[in-house]
């Protein structure tokens, strides 16, 4: 796994993965290896039941980016107390904290946002249907 790790250049992992002590190991172990170089990419994927503060915090700073939908940010917005904050804020706020390179906030079929420290990118889902008339 560690020879695996060493040859990565882009690794994805999830909270959802790490429900169990030895899934959490095994990943902590994986990251360790892979290189400093390699792109880390962090699928929060938080579940009802299946995820903590301690594992989000340990994740968010074993990944150099952060892939987040709208209704994860408002579970971090409780869990962080950010309740002032609006969803690049909160982006932002975590590109800070945890040294990230890039955050992907998912927004449904509105699209997406590629969030750095100093630049917002939207990437608008196209539309299939025609405008309805009003």
């Amino acid at each position: 796994m560690k020879a695996l790790a060493r040859k990565t250049k882009a690794v994805c992992f999830g909270s959802l993965a790490q429900r169990s002590k030895l899934s959490h190991d095994t990943i902590g172990s994986f990251l360790d290896a892979v290189p400093k170089s390699a792109y880390k990419i962090f699928d929060i994927n938080l579940r009802k039941h299946f995820y903590n503060r301690e594992v989000i915090e340990y994740s968010l700073s074993r990944c150099n980016i952060l892939k987040i939908n709208v209704n994860e940010v408002d579970v971090i917005r409780e869990l962080f107390g950010w309740k002032e904050q609006s969803e690049i804020q909160i982006c932002r706020q975590m590109i800070q904290d945890y040294n990230l390179k890039l955050v992907i906030l998912t927004k449904g079929s509105i699209g997406s946002y590629v969030i750095s420290l100093n630049n917002t990118i939207c990437i608008y889902t196209a539309v299939q249907n025609s405008p309805k008339k009003t």
